[in-house]
């Protein structure tokens, strides 16, 4: 009995090997590029899948220009439409699943003085960013993830489930991050307004510029690094259940701390820096000690 499950296990991925060899010979070439005047639109709406996607800042075009190439089994086009000056993009598949040996890639060239809006949704793939001054971006990802340089925005919004959010520097008067089995590293923070909850995996913020700022960030099962300047003056509300607390700025006398929970004003601003972690460790560190 156990000798024929083997066998057929080895027939099985022999079988398997064989199809994934032919999808690679019978694979087509995928090159296709749309170009749009910076007039013609306010926002930019992408929806992908598989398929990783990176925005290339340009100086010398008034044009948004696509480009999405690669190799796939089946026919798969770029289309698009705009709609109330929103710039619509997609891709379509001919026979509407993702196939086996498709790898593809979508490049988006924007000029520098586009600073309007952005919202990409995607699976299965990463988005990179050069450095850029938008009005708002929103980004949805599953099994996928975000890598930027120097973002700055009116309001951002961030959605990952099983992926990593990675950003050099960040100014942004709003910001919404949702994670689910996630990490999530932001270096350089300037942020008026920020609510991060994360499940099941870490938080690392560091804030190199801090005033009148309210923060709220939760983790379920992951821990919570918050590095602020020295000068920082906030009403700390902290606590987990597991895991211990690390908090480098000093309290008031009234402050309540025990074991598991610290609330307590530091300075004299009445803007709330809200820290909670289930099963994690806390740290609010001071990044002139």
């Amino acid at each position: 009995m156990k000798r024929a499950v083997i066998i057929i296990v080895i027939v099985v991925v022999a079988i398997i090997g064989v199809v994934l060899s032919m999808g690679t010979k019978l694979s087509k070439e995928i090159n296709e590029e749309k170009q749009f005047n910076l007039e013609q639109i306010d926002g930019i709406q992408v929806t992908m899948s598989s398929a990783p996607i990176h925005l290339i800042r340009t100086e010398t075009s008034n044009e948004v220009k696509f480009h999405y190439y690669g190799k796939a089994m089946q026919e798969i086009t770029l289309v698009s439409e705009i709609s109330n000056k929103t710039l619509i993009v997609s891709a379509r598949r001919k026979y509407g699943f993702w196939g086996t040996g498709e790898v593809t890639c979508l490049d988006i060239y924007l000029p520098g003085e586009y600073e309007r809006n952005i919202s990409i949704e995607t699976s299965s793939g990463l988005v990179k960013m050069d450095s850029f001054n938008l009005a708002s971006i929103a980004l949805k990802t599953t099994s996928g993830g975000l890598e930027a340089e120097n973002i700055q925005t009116g309001k951002t919004a961030l959605n990952t489930s099983s992926g990593k959010i990675d950003i050099k520097a960040l100014l942004t008067d709003e910001l919404d991050i949702k994670g689910t089995s996630s990490s999530i590293n932001i270096g350089k923070f300037i942020v008026k307004e920020a609510r991060i909850k994360n499940t099941s995996g870490n938080v690392l913020v560091s804030c190199q510029e801090y005033e009148d700022a309210n923060m709220n960030i939760e983790t379920t099962s992951g821990n919570i690094t918050l590095g602020l300047p020295g000068v920082a003056e906030f009403l700390l509300k902290t606590g987990n259940t597991s895991g211990k607390i690390q908090n480098d700025f000093p309290l008031s006398a009234s402050a309540s701390v025990s074991g598991h929970k610290i609330e307590g004003q530091v300075g004299t601003k009445s803007n709330t820096v809200a820290l909670h972690a289930t099963s994690g460790n806390i740290r609010i560190l001071n990044h002139d000690r």
